[in-house]
């Protein structure tokens, strides 16, 4: 993980919290298994859906639930580095392009940080 941390002000800064390529894969992965064992596809069994169709159908769903365990957990980890409090909502929460890769192609996040 590498945090950065630019003054944009005297009560502003802005952080920057870039993840490993692999974290944010192991992430997508236990989510994704998450989202097989509960999905329930016409034609399949319940928790029996294969993998590449609840990834295409759920796609949005399960990025969501990573920036929801990642962003939170990151921030953290970033602030006990920092040795820095900071105060005030985020005001912009996102994982970068590089983090989420175009999963629909069966690329992996591994390559590129």
């Amino acid at each position: 993980m590498n945090v950065t941390v630019e003054n944009l002000a005297p009560c502003k800064k802005l952080v920057r919290i870039e993840l490993e390529s692999k974290d944010v894969d192991a992430a997508f992965d236990s989510m994704l298994k998450d989202f097989q064992r509960q999905a329930s596809l016409p034609g399949f069994r319940p928790g029996k859906a294969p993998r590449d169709m609840i990834a295409k159908r759920y796609e949005k769903d399960i990025h969501d639930e990573v920036k929801k365990k990642l962003i939170p957990d990151a921030y953290r980890k970033a602030v006990d580095e920092q040795n820095e409090f900071f105060m005030g909502l985020w005001s912009r929460l996102t994982l970068g392009e590089s983090a989420m890769c175009d999963r629909r192609a069966g690329r992996s996040c591994a390559a590129g940080t």
